[in-house]
């Protein structure tokens, strides 16, 4: 059953670009190009101090980071929670002199492919589609 679902955690804001349906269509379209399908994906947008949480809680770890992924995948069908510190991937927006939609689409493309599965069928990041990281 494909579910796609977006939540917000700590002082996070959904970013002003964000469409749920544009991010579903897309994440159907990455997954498909590696003839996966789309199970129950939960992408929880909050803030540093949520995510120190949740890395402190279940990885043991006591530092900041812009994703935490939980795989549930079973065979081909993509499933997980994708916890997104909006603060972090501003933040290395600011320290590459980017633009913010270009690392979020990166960090949500880059979850998506590395988490669920694909990099073991994969030589390297480096033979990745270009355009799978654009929103």
């Amino acid at each position: 059953m494909k579910e796609i679902l977006f939540y917000r955690e700590g002082k996070a804001d959904y970013p002003s670009f964000f469409s749920d349906k544009l991010i579903c269509k897309w994440i159907e379209v990455i997954a498909g190009h590696y003839n996966k399908s789309v199970g129950a994906i939960n992408f929880i947008f909050c803030d540093d101090d949520y995510i120190l949480a949740v890395n402190r809680q279940y990885l043991k770890h006591d530092y900041y980071t812009d994703v935490i992924t939980f795989d549930y995948c079973e065979g081909d069908v993509l499933s997980g929670d994708v916890f997104i510190s909006l603060d972090t991937v501003k933040s290395n927006s600011e320290m590459f002199s980017t633009f913010f939609v270009p690392v979020i689409s990166f960090t949500f493309a880059f979850r998506i492919i590395s988490t669920f599965s694909f990099f073991s069928s994969l030589a390297s990041v480096d033979r990745l589609p270009r355009n799978s990281f654009l929103l």
